[in-house]
């Protein structure tokens, strides 16, 4: 689900990917970001902590400062929505589960 930015509207090779892929691509009402309510609080409070919170110097601090948040969110974090749990204790094949013969390298 998307908003209904230019970008996505005409972007052609997302719409083939998406259709190669099955997926159905869902936009919202226009001016109606409640529609997307958790997407647009995730954005809101990674920009806040993450983006924002400090200067990086190369865009490499960056990226590992955004894995680094990004785990502790999805790993660590308490969420009052989820009643003080982390968003990985709602995932059924949590991390270091092999499915189908891959185990993923998350740590």
């Amino acid at each position: 689900m998307t908003d209904n930015a230019w970008i996505y509207i005409t972007n052609r090779s997302m719409r083939d990917l998406l259709g190669q892929k099955g997926i159905r691509h869902l936009r919202r009402r226009p001016y109606r970001p409640q529609t997307n309510g958790k997407v647009e609080r995730f954005q809101e409070t990674m920009a806040r902590e993450w983006a924002y919170e400090m200067t990086y110097s190369c865009a490499r601090a960056l990226a590992l400062a955004h894995e680094y948040w990004r785990r502790h969110d999805d790993e660590s974090r308490p969420h009052s929505a989820l009643g003080g749990r982390s968003p990985i204790s709602r995932v059924r094949n949590v991390c270091r589960q092999d499915i189908q013969g891959h185990t993923f390298g998350w740590a």
